[in-house]
């Protein structure tokens, strides 16, 4: 599930206020345009602060205590809904048509790595039951509609309902590497895919083992 949609009415409309103005905002800012109480209005940038979709600053005040505003990092910007899946399976697509399978399977253990390097500070230093959790969030976040099934020191299993390449997977199988390095890379468990719903499976089942 998108992260955007996991959020309340008003901590994504603190978003929308801090993505559509210029300059960050003070807790009491966003009281005035959202119109609720400056106690509700701090515990939600606490939440969004803790989910590192948020920062701030404290600045000198002319009297008293310095003046924190708040704004959006660079996670935040990157969370808000984009319309690009459509030309992802295109390109994925002409990448299958135009590369052998050997050539596309390397391609997509590539790309897995790339996603893991760019959330790979969500995975290090965790202990195996922190990684899988981690996992199902990011799995989810690119689109997948992922469930940990059984969460077990030596050997676990990841359960996605919804292929996001499906189309193109039921004729090019290779793409499917993409999620098992991922889940290798992020879990550092041997991983295997066990059911696969472009091959008729009703999910993508893959077995982790240490």
């Amino acid at each position: 599930m998108p992260l955007m949609t996991q959020l309340s009415q008003n901590q994504q409309s603190i978003l929308d206020i801090l993505l559509s103005g210029k300059d960050p905002l003070t807790a009491d800012d966003l009281v005035d345009k959202i119109g609720i109480t400056k106690t509700a209005v701090k515990s939600h940038l606490d939440y969004l602060l803790n989910l590192g979709l948020l920062a701030f600053k404290d600045e000198p005040g002319v009297v008293g205590r310095p003046k924190r505003k708040y704004y959006l990092t660079e996670s935040a910007n990157e969370a808000f809904p984009k319309q690009y899946s459509w030309l992802s399976i295109q390109l994925l697509e002409l990448l299958s048509s135009t590369m052998e399978p050997k050539e596309l399977t390397l391609f997509m253990r590539n790309l897995a790595n790339k996603v893991y390097e760019n959330h790979k500070s969500n995975f290090e230093n965790f202990d195996s039951s922190r990684r899988l959790r981690n996992l199902e969030q990011l799995m989810n976040a690119l689109g997948y509609k992922a469930k940990i099934k059984t969460d077990k020191p030596q050997e676990s299993v990841i359960e996605a309902f919804n292929c996001i390449y499906h189309n193109v997977a039921k004729s090019h199988p290779e793409l499917c590497e993409f999620d098992r390095q991922l889940i290798s890379n992020s879990t550092k468990m041997k991983t295997t895919l066990e059911s696969c719903i472009a091959k008729g499976g009703k999910s993508c089942r893959f077995c982790l083992k240490k």
